[in-house]
């Protein structure tokens, strides 16, 4: 092994004294910085026996390796020295890095190790090690939520000096990402629409999101979408059942319309945003839902009684829309305006007292709101009990997400009942 290691020495060399204009590690302050940011990095090269690999992973090996290093990856030979057939080559990180019983191993059984020094670019990077970059050594936060080929921030105050810089990180690093936009303030809107800058990438804010089997085509500049929001959206979907009819009175561009249709279910989707009703339409079309979703622009208490004059809820009708009902299919009222959607609760006082009561079929709503309170219950049974004049004995509650560290996102589920809808007061 003394030839392994004069080839060691004279490697380490060779490569030191190419590296002399590498520039120390620094914080980025600029896009110019980033795309010019070259760094030294100690690395190990390894090679071990594929039969070793399971007593190294015991060892954390591969949980040490480095990435990008492709062209060392790829050579059979290190100077003087010819790499086995049948040896796996890996790069590590430096030697110093590594846990003793890790070093003691790759001394002991690894076909042939050295050490040497790369210099290491910007393109080298993965996401992580750039954010880093940014900040100190724990890099910094960067939250994001992407709907299609659309990066969305909502960057603090304290990072918007670097809103470029992280931009086109994302550009660069995420190759599906086209377009990266920040929200520059809170939603406060009747149509939940947000303002936004674009940071990077091309102005296209109609992007097309998949998830699970469905498809929504979504105007992010000009209706409301959450992709944070979709085990919710399975949560309720469970709850659906074929035959069921859903009522969705806040539905956006349609999420909880297109889960309800690929069970079977008859849609009415509404929005006031005419934006958001034109994308429900949109997007029964992209999932061939147009024949069970019908979309809607309208108040959404004049939406609710407009449908429930359609019959949904009367056993004796066996047909609306063209969609058969069966006398135990069940209504579901969907209410994700968490904000407002508890005020628009009375709309179900007396809104079926022209049929008997012994006729209802199970009405069940999901309503979502807000809280900060502390006694959450409470809050909620008050709030509802004085838009409603009744008390719902019987309800589940869900927390959905927190909002902010004290305010949090809430699903309040019952079945109405009959005395309340029937309500002639």
């Amino acid at each position: 092994m003394e030839a392994d290691g004069r080839l060691m020495k004279r490697r380490r060399h060779d490569i030191h004294s190419s590296a002399s204009t590498t520039s120390e590690s620094r914080r980025v302050e600029s896009v110019e910085d980033l795309e010019n940011y070259v760094t030294e990095e100690d690395c190990v090269f390894v090679a071990i026996k594929t039969e070793h690999h399971t007593k190294f992973a015991e060892k954390g090996f591969f949980r040490a390796l480095a990435k990008n290093h492709k062209k060392i990856l790829a050579t059979t030979r290190w100077g003087d020295y010819e790499i086995p057939d049948d040896a796996r080559r890996y790069v590590l990180r430096g030697w110093d890095s590594l846990d003793s019983d890790l070093q003691d191993m790759i001394k002991a059984e690894a076909v042939a190790y050295h050490n040497f020094t790369s210099l290491r670019k910007y393109a080298d990077m993965s996401i992580d090690e750039c954010l880093r970059l940014l900040g100190d050594s724990h890099g910094v936060m960067v939250s994001f939520e992407t709907v299609g080929h659309i990066a969305h921030l909502n960057l603090p105050a304290e990072r918007l000096w670097a809103k470029k810089i992280i931009a086109k990180i994302l550009l660069d690093k995420h190759k599906h990402i086209k377009t990266v936009v920040n929200k520059v303030r809170e939603v406060d809107n009747e149509f939940r629409t947000m303002e936004l800058e674009l940071l990077g990438g091309v102005d296209d804010l109609v992007a097309v999101q998949h998830e699970n089997t469905y498809r929504f085509k979504v105007d992010f500049r000009n209706v409301y979408w959450n992709s944070r929001l979709i085990q919710e959206r399975e949560r309720i979907s469970d709850t659906f059942h074929m035959g069921d009819v859903l009522v969705d009175m806040f539905a956006g561009v349609g999420p909880f319309a297109m889960y309800a249709a690929g069970k079977g279910c008859l849609v009415f989707a509404n929005d006031l945003n005419p934006v958001g009703a034109r994308f429900i339409g949109i997007n029964a079309a992209l999932n061939n839902f147009t024949h069970l979703v019908h979309p809607y622009n309208l108040d959404a208490r004049d939406f609710a009684k407009t449908v429930v004059e359609y019959g949904i809820l009367d056993r004796d009708v066996s047909s609306v829309k063209d969609h058969t009902l069966q006398p135990e299919s069940k209504i579901h009222f969907v209410m994700n305006l968490p904000k407002d959607a508890i005020e628009f609760m009375d709309v179900f006082r007396g809104i079926a007292r022209h049929i008997p009561a012994e006729r209802l079929r199970t009405c069940m709503v999901h309503c979502y709101c807000f809280s900060d309170s502390d006694n959450v219950e409470l809050d909620i049974n008050q709030r509802m009990e004085n838009v409603l004049r009744y008390n719902v004995e019987h309800k589940k509650i869900t927390r959905v997400r927190d909002v902010s560290p004290k305010k949090h996102m809430y699903c309040i589920e019952f079945n109405a009942p009959n005395e309340l809808l029937c309500s002639d007061q």
